[in-house]
């Protein structure tokens, strides 16, 4: 029996550009980003924050006055729409 191989962590170049690109389309206010794991989101209170995302299944570090957010462990399916999500529950 032959078993099927899911790929959901395949992290080409253009997935942290697609997270701020939709970033930057829902205005969604982030540290700039230049390339790495991770990507910094602005928010006022960025603890209460991160377990807010944490009920919606997005998870984050959260810092007093930002989250910091893996993008290298976000599942592809899961990317498109991340940025909107996040915009929509900021604090």
């Amino acid at each position: 029996n032959a078993k099927k191989l899911i790929v959901t962590h395949f992290w080409p170049e253009k997935s942290p550009q697609q997270f701020v690109d939709e970033a930057k389309e829902c205005n969604l206010e982030m540290y700039p980003y230049s390339g790495g794991f991770f990507i910094t989101v602005f928010s006022e209170d960025g603890l209460k924050f991160a377990e807010e995302l944490k009920k919606e299944g997005i998870y984050v570090l959260g810092f007093k006055k930002a989250v910091r957010i893996a993008i290298c462990s976000v599942p592809i399916f899961e990317l498109k729409g991340l940025a909107q999500k996040i915009k929509n529950r900021i604090l």
